[in-house]
């Protein structure tokens, strides 16, 4: 599909009168075009928007310039759409980019010699200013842009140089890196000097002459972008195809295709596009600038996220850290009133088993002040549901021989054991832990006749989220409905989590 009109001519070069054209690649940058329009209204006589209805995947997808022409209608009389419905067979994803910047060579056939192209992707847009002085040069432009990731707002380097300009008479000369090839635009984008140089075509290159605004538009349309584009199969954008890790990226502000290197946040002043300038309540609602204090909060709320993960995977160690405040692991935990403790954290080997214990009732041979609920039973079920948490789930009181007893309300071959201590409050000598020192599990059929089958007899304390809970493996064929646990002498018996596990 094509719009055609003749428009009055914008330069001279000598005696001719020269037209300038527009080139790019179009896939859903709806906002980005409308931005791209405005700003170079004044200069640029017909804009040529190549669409595909597939993707560089070779999905199909919607021609979205099409379906929303009337928002373009104040510009209708001087766009060219030019559509590619169909890529060569056996074509890759970069082959079918390559291959659709291609295609704009046939849309301007008709230019005249010295005509001025534009070739560049949706999303860099050259300054007028930048522009006006291509027109004055008989060679190839180059424009050296800011750079912006995520947000409008968000700088991310002053060099992206991909865009250019040239008199259509030197078009054919962009052949000489790949002659009868069809990548010869998409290899000028980054190789411009070294074919300018073998062509022996003048070369400029114009500073601050434009913005590219890449990975724009928010978490979903990213996502979206990420299945599609020619990148599709790289490492970053596989990476950036997980949804959290892509919103940690965005919120700390890291650079695309980085790990830790970081774009920063600028105001929106008078560096930038008109339209920008003029709708920037429309460019907040639909994401494309962040609030700076928004922006913020976000990034605190990160910090804290990342602090406690921190937190939770260095819980072994007894070392104060900078990175937490100069508190060890536990301590934090304790300090900052963290709850539940992912297991997965904490490096352990898979259970051996079944759980069998989970949302079982128990008791145990007190109640303390700290015990909750009104019954035995309602403090010392707490055990059994949940992850641990480090402090206590159940407390008895100071008593001769305390013991803690749940019913599995069926007769199990025990596989496995795994109590884990209270280890908060965390104290330089583990007086909480060393509390089960001498602890024993026992193991019956009928709650009258019991069997222990463990006593602790070593000489390190019993931990819990710091990595070291009891791990308890029976010999095969013994049964047991009934699990206790029980320590001698005069003491308080407080546990964080149980888990029994049947073969």
């Amino acid at each position: 599909m094509g719009r055609t009109c003749f428009p009055h001519p914008t330069q001279y070069m000598g005696t001719v009168m020269r037209k300038v054209y527009d080139c790019f690649s179009f896939f859903d940058e709806l906002d980005i075009l409308d931005i791209r329009l405005r700003e170079l209204n004044d200069i640029v006589d017909y804009f040529v928007i190549c669409e595909s209805s597939l993707t560089f995947n070779g999905d199909p997808k919607p021609k979205l310039f099409l379906e929303n022409a009337g928002r373009y209608k104040r510009y209708q009389d001087r766009i060219i759409h030019f559509s590619v419905d169909f890529f060569p067979a056996g074509s890759d994803h970069w082959s079918r980019d390559t291959y659709q910047k291609e295609q704009i060579r046939k849309a301007i056939a008709h230019v005249r010699p010295d005509d001025l192209i534009i070739f560049s992707d949706v999303d860099e847009i050259p300054r007028r200013a930048a522009l006006q002085k291509a027109l004055e040069f008989d060679g190839v432009t180059q424009f050296s842009m800011n750079m912006y990731q995520y947000y409008l707002n968000m700088v991310y380097r002053h060099d992206w140089d991909a865009a250019y300009a040239l008199p259509k008479k030197y078009l054919d000369a962009l052949d000489v890196e790949k002659k009868g090839g069809n990548d010869s635009l998409s290899v000028a984008r980054y190789n411009m000097p070294a074919i300018a140089r073998t062509a022996g075509i003048a070369h400029n290159v114009i500073h601050d002459a434009g913005w590219h605004f890449t990975h724009m538009g928010g978490v979903e349309r990213l996502l979206k972008k990420f299945s599609s584009y020619a990148h599709a199969h790289d490492f970053w954008p596989n990476l950036m195809k997980d949804e959290k890790r892509l919103r940690q990226q965005i919120d700390i502000g890291i650079r695309i295709w980085s790990a830790d290197e970081l774009a920063r946040y600028v105001p929106v002043d008078e560096s930038y596009p008109i339209f920008v300038r003029e709708n920037i309540e429309y460019f907040k609602n639909r994401g494309y600038i962040k609030d700076i204090y928004e922006a913020h909060a976000a990034l605190q709320d990160l910090f804290i996220d990342l602090k406690r993960e921190y937190a939770f995977s260095t819980l072994g160690t007894e070392r104060k850290l900078s990175r937490l405040g100069y508190l060890n692991p536990l301590e934090y935990v304790d300090f900052a009133h963290l709850d539940a403790v992912r297991l997965d954290y904490l490096g352990l080997a898979r259970p051996q088993g079944t759980l069998v214990s989970g949302g079982k009732r128990a008791t145990q041979s007190s109640r303390s002040i700290w015990s909750h609920g009104a019954q035995p039973e309602d403090d010392a079920s707490r055990a059994l549901v949940g992850q641990p948490t480090g402090r206590f789930s159940f407390h008895t009181d100071a008593e001769i021989d305390p013991w803690w007893r749940v019913d599995l309300e069926d007769i199990h071959e025990i596989a496995e054991i795994r109590i884990f201590n209270r280890v908060i409050p965390h104290t330089e000598f583990h007086e909480y832990e060393r509390r089960l020192d001498n602890v024993q599990i026992s193991i019956s059929e009928d709650d009258v006749n019991y069997t222990c089958i463990y006593f602790h007899n070593q000489e390190a304390a019993i931990g819990g989220i710091d990595g070291r809970p009891l791990i308890f493996h029976p010999k095969k064929g013994l049964g047991a409905r009934y699990v206790k646990i029980h320590i001698t002498g005069a003491q308080m018996l407080h546990l964080d989590k149980v888990y029994i596990y049947r073969r």
